[in-house]
Parts: C-alpha cells; structure tokens; sequence
C-alpha cells in the first residue's frame, strides 16, 4: 500500500487490480463458509472489524493522521451512506445469500453489478444511454437472471427463483451505489482514506446489529476455518481490495477500472470449483457469457 497513487505506473496498478479480482473471487468461497457457520451480521461485523485494524496504520503512516482534512458534514454524510451501502448492507445479503447458494453462481450474479452502475451513473451523473449500452445493461440483467433462475428464468413469473440467489443480487444493487457514491468521495480522499471511513461507518452500523442478532460472545464458537475466511474477507477482501479497487478509479479511471470486475466470475467460479466441489453448469456458462457480453458492450460505448 505505500506509496502515492498517482506516481504509480499504470502496469503496477493493472497488476493490483489483477490481484484485486483473485481475492474478491475467492470472497465467495470464503463468504460461503462463514455463512454455514455464523449469523450474517455477526460474521461482516468481524470482516470489518479485522479491515479496519488493517487499514488504520496504514492511514496513519500515509496520510499523516487519520482524520480527513477539511471534509464537510456532506462530506461525512457521504462516508456514512458507503459505510452503510458497501459494509453493512451488501454484507447482509452476501453472508446470508451465501448460506443456500453455491460461491460460483453468486459470483456471476455479482459481476453483473458494472451493469446496474452504469444504469446509475447515467441517471444520477448524465452519463449517456446509447443502443449499444442499453443492450448491453440488458444483457447483464438477463445473464444475471439466467444465473439465478438455473437456466430457467420464466420461472420467476411463478415465484421460483430461490431465496439465496435474490439476496445475491441485493448484493449487486448495494455495490452499485457504493460504487456510485465512491466516485463522489474520490473527488474529496484519497482511496484508503476513503476506503477506511467506509469500513469504520460501517462497522459502526454492524455493532449494535450483530450484538442483537447473536450476543456478545457468538466469536467463541467460530471453528479455526471460520476465522482463517473472515481473515481473507477482512485483510485481503476488503483492506487491500478495496484500496486497490479505488486506486485504479483515481489512477485509471471508473470504465478502465470496472472492467476487471470481468474477472471476478471467472475466479469464483473456478474458487468453488476447486474448494469446494461445485459443479459448473450450463446455466452459469450461459449466466456467465451474458453478463461478460452486457460489461463489454457498455465498455465500449
């Protein structure tokens, strides 16, 4: 993490951003298997909390203190909303999602998500729809539906897409926003800084709801395997991921950096595969070509 952001080499950058994209990939696997054992809120309580005590000398060291200089009460406001909208919410919907769905078929409902930002930064930001895009937004939605339906997405006039995989896509509309409200603070922080006072707002938020949810001392019966995922999700997920993820907006740009995010599915799928046994069907192929087709139409526009 040392280091200006904007002094590094752009090859640099790609390569965190790789990184980056082979540790959120891994995310569901790791989210799976605190899923199976601990509450949803409980368990993002402690990826967060391991995230901040990762982060905060980071900040320190970096930026010579970790109180943001000259930030307004919108400028806090804004900070709280991605605390809540990235940590607290998203983390919701990911731990417990992950409890009745497979890692791979989350991942391709999660990449997605570059689809649905880009619906929002033309609504809120004046981005321009074009042809091109608006296919390509259709087709990421259609590939997440196809991912969450298996294969059979007429079945949701019937009610029967699964609980698991609806929670998952909540995770999609919460990233958006976050995403959304990222490219806002980035005009005013610096991405640790900003990464941080994600986390910590949103830690914040998670406290007094995982203290509702399993009691104080819920952590004492996490198996070895629990705490080793919610040290991935926490230093690896979440310190540097996010980090690196808002390093290469400030670096790179927004549409040179969602791009990656193409890599995630990929991984996850290839995570579950190998970690944990899922099988990879023609549904999540067909889920996962659509959803990559939609991302890279709405690159080029």
């Amino acid at each position: 993490m040392p280091g200006s952001d904007r002094d590094r080499s752009p090859y640099l950058i790609y390569g965190l951003l790789f990184l980056t994209m082979i540790f959120w990939g891994g995310t569901f696997v790791a989210g799976r298997l605190v899923a199976l054992e601990s509450p949803p809120l409980t368990g993002a309580f402690w990826r967060f909390l391991l995230a901040v005590l990762a982060l905060w000398p980071f900040v320190r060291m970096r930026e010579g203190g970790w109180r943001p200089r000259g930030l307004a009460g919108s400028g806090w406001l804004l900070l709280a909303l991605m605390g809540f909208t990235g940590a607290f919410a998203y983390n919701y919907f990911f731990i417990k999602g992950l409890a009745s769905t497979d890692a791979g078929r989350a991942s391709v409902i999660v990449a997605a998500n570059p689809c649905l930002t880009y619906a929002g930064a033309a609504l809120f930001f004046g981005e321009k729809f074009t042809r091109r895009s608006l296919l390509g937004f259709a087709c990421g939605l259609g590939g997440a539906a196809w991912a969450i339906s298996h294969g059979q997405p007429w079945n949701f006039l019937r009610g029967g897409a699964g609980l698991g995989e609806i929670l998952i896509f909540g995770c999609v509309v919460c990233w958006s926003g976050y995403s959304l409200l990222g490219k806002l603070a980035l005009e005013r922080l610096t991405p640790l800084m900003a990464t941080t006072w994600a986390c910590l707002f949103g830690l914040l938020c998670l406290l007094p709801a995982a203290l509702l949810e399993s009691g104080p001392w819920a952590f004492l019966d996490f198996r070895l395997s629990t705490w080793l995922s919610l040290a991935f999700l926490g230093f690896l997920g979440t310190a540097l991921g996010f980090t690196w993820f808002y390093q290469g907006i400030a670096r790179l740009g927004a549409r040179r950096t969602v791009v990656f995010i193409n890599l995630v599915p990929v991984f996850g799928l290839l995570s579950g595969w190998l970690l944990l046994g899922e099988k990879l069907s023609l549904s999540l192929a067909a889920g996962l070509v659509l959803v990559l087709t939609g991302i890279s139409l709405i690159q080029r526009t």
